[in-house]
């Protein structure tokens, strides 16, 4: 399958509007955790972080740290950081997310504990990786 950032530069169309309109536009951060999302499914994490990192920046600016589409990007973001087994920064994501998501729902809110757990989960996984150093396979890498 190629690569859907490779497919878009080799279209000198494609190009221009995606670094014109998509960098500039105020749909932009949508775009950039969509792609971010297509890439994480081609298993391209890395270029997946970077337009994670991009929404988010976009998101914080936008709407605050302690909104729920920033909680969202916090999630993509950790989700991604699993994947490349650096467990400690997602946990900072997640907890972030949870943060917000506290913020905006309150405690007993689903998308709290959602939150709350992912933060849990990852906390712990990452303290057994410490102790055992077997690698971890996050559920949402592939």
């Amino acid at each position: 399958m190629v690569n859907f950032i490779q497919k878009l530069e080799s279209c000198e169309f494609c190009t221009l509007f995606f670094w014109v309109f998509l960098n500039n536009h105020k749909t932009s951060k949508n775009s950039q955790a969509n792609i971010g999302n297509l890439l994480k499914k081609q298993s391209d994490f890395y270029q997946a972080r970077q337009h994670y990192e991009s929404a988010l920046s976009c998101n914080s600016a936008t709407y605050g740290d302690y909104h729920p589409v920033t909680a969202s990007d916090c999630i993509n973001l950790g989700n991604i950081l699993v994947c490349l087994k650096k467990e400690a920064d997602a946990y900072e994501y997640y907890q972030r997310a949870s943060d917000a998501r506290n913020s905006f729902f309150g405690p007993e809110h689903p998308l709290t504990k959602e939150a709350e757990k992912l933060s849990e989960d990852t906390s712990l996984a990452y303290q057994d990786a410490m102790e055992s150093g077997p690698s971890i396979v996050h559920r949402k890498c592939f």
